[in-house]
């Protein structure tokens, strides 16, 4: 799939990598050094060495040589046959760590049982796993919580609900978005109830 992805360049990896070198551990002369050797890619540069990747940048081929090293070492990149392999790096960029999900889940977790004044039961952690699983963002299901605390309703259907209607009629929230951005009476007299029967 990666593969896919990358020959039908799906996704800039480096953009991506931009926002996301730091988060990977990777000093700013690697993250340099990554972005020429992406550029020689994506202009189909079939041998990349040191010698040329230095044309590029102010460092001594020794320098990217040692730098080169240190990533193949800590496996953000592979030499395979003369070649540059930068699959290990895409990978690691596409991949949502472990402890990113881990520390959403337990952002939302806790603003859940704060608002609900009680621990959450397993399945409604589930349930919130599987709101992120679907594709609705951290702040979306906030927004939705709020909007359900907003009406007086504590209840995982009725916010399940809310996000199914902004789903079906288009609304996507990011961190600037507000409940004030979406028609109230689509929201406020939805009939959720009849959804579950």
């Amino acid at each position: 799939m990666l593969k896919f992805l990358n020959d039908y360049q799906c996704i800039d990896f480096s953009q991506l990598l931009t926002l996301k070198y730091k988060t990977c551990n990777i000093s700013e002369q690697e993250f340099a050094l990554l972005q020429v050797i992406i550029a020689l890619k994506k202009a189909t540069v079939k041998m990349i060495t040191p010698a040329l990747i230095g044309e590029f940048m102010s460092l001594k081929a020794n320098d990217i040589d040692r730098l080169m090293m240190g990533l193949i070492e800590r496996n953000m990149m592979q030499v395979q046959m003369g070649q540059i392999s930068l699959q290990p790096l895409y990978e690691k960029l596409l991949e949502r760590g472990e402890t990113e999900v881990q520390q959403e889940r337990t952002n939302l977790i806790d603003v859940f049982e704060n608002e609900f004044s009680r621990p959450l039961s397993p399945t409604e952690m589930e349930i919130i796993r599987h709101w992120m699983v679907e594709g609705y963002s951290e702040d979306m299901v906030m927004m939705a919580l709020s909007e359900s605390i907003k009406n007086g309703v504590k209840n995982f259907k009725y916010i399940e609900a809310i996000l199914k209607n902004w789903k079906e009629h288009g609304v996507h929230y990011s961190n600037k978005t507000t409940v004030k951005d979406i028609p109230q009476e689509e929201v406020s007299h939805f009939e959720w109830w009849k959804n579950y029967e």
